[in-house]
């Protein structure tokens, strides 16, 4: 048998650019909002703990801000994706090739170990658009709060 080779890579690096976004009703937006304009997508607001300006339509949204971990970000806008750690198992086995003086090896690769180690560790969170929405806005009510 040849040369076992044991690698293991370990990788820490800031999160990629994700832009979380709130999708505003189209005609919200072209109507009341931005005249003219007729996207909806816009930088999420994240609203403080029984913030005036917002009215919780779906009472899981301030759940689920919080438990994404936005709730630091409240009054504001949210960041980047969260720091990143991966580490990467490679095993790699030589054995004899088919003719004399040749050799081959067999590889075996594990890419985020650390994620199969512990599930809440080597999270990559990215978007091939750069943008994750998070909640939807259908109406401004009277007193112009977004609902």
């Amino acid at each position: 048998m040849g040369i076992t080779l044991i690698s293991i890579y370990f990788e820490r690096h800031s999160g990629y650019p994700v832009t979380h976004t709130t999708n505003f009703d189209n005609n919200l937006v072209r109507d009341k909002l931005s005249p003219g304009v007729t996207t909806g997508d816009y930088t999420s607001y994240i609203p403080t703990v029984n913030d005036p300006n917002v009215v919780y339509t779906v009472p899981a949204l301030e759940a689920a801000l919080q438990e994404r971990g936005f709730q630091e970000y409240a009054g504001g806008y949210t960041p980047t994706s969260p720091w990143v750690n991966t580490l990467d198992l490679s095993i790699k086995q030589e054995i004899p090739g088919l003719f004399e003086g040749h050799k081959g090896s067999i590889s075996f690769i594990v890419d985020n170990l650390l994620n199969l180690i512990d599930s809440s560790q080597g999270k990559v969170i990215n978007n091939n658009f750069g943008t994750l929405r998070l909640y939807d806005v259908d109406s401004i009510d009277a007193q112009g709060r977004l609902c």
